[in-house]
């Protein structure tokens, strides 16, 4: 009975560990870095990966692209930068970067990708896919 109850107090263990292992921890030094220019084309052909150059700026020389944040409501997209931030020693500049934004649709059609380039602004740019 003991070995009995040692193994599944491991087991409990080990499955509690998985779990918060798991779970999605925000990074503290992530934040939205807003948008000042988006490259991209009038058209598109439908499975054709286009490549958008995208400008953000970060607060600081410690800035770098961490991933884009995107939500869609059938051909509109709303999308933000998120920068991290190491830490350190870093210079007080704001900084501008450049990262493509990947967009490969899938259907015809004219698409709405706005680009979080304040907490209540975008740049909306249209897209129209050809077959």
């Amino acid at each position: 009975m003991k070995g009995f109850l040692v193994r599944l107090s491991v087991y409990a263990i080990l499955v509690v560990v998985s779990i918060s292992c798991r779970s999605k921890i925000p990074d503290k030094n992530a934040q939205i870095a807003y948008v000042n220019d988006v490259e991209a084309p009038a058209t598109g052909t439908i499975r054709e990966r286009l490549q958008i150059p995208v400008k953000f700026t970060v607060n600081n020389g410690c800035g770098s692209f961490n991933r884009f944040v995107e939500s869609q409501n059938g051909t509109t997209r709303t999308i933000a930068v998120e920068a991290t931030y190491t830490d350190g020693i870093c210079t007080q500049a704001l900084e501008t970067k450049t990262v493509n934004y990947s967009f490969q649709p899938s259907i015809p059609g004219t698409y709405q990708l706005e680009f979080k380039s304040s907490p209540s602004e975008s740049i909306r740019v249209a897209i129209k896919i050809n077959p």
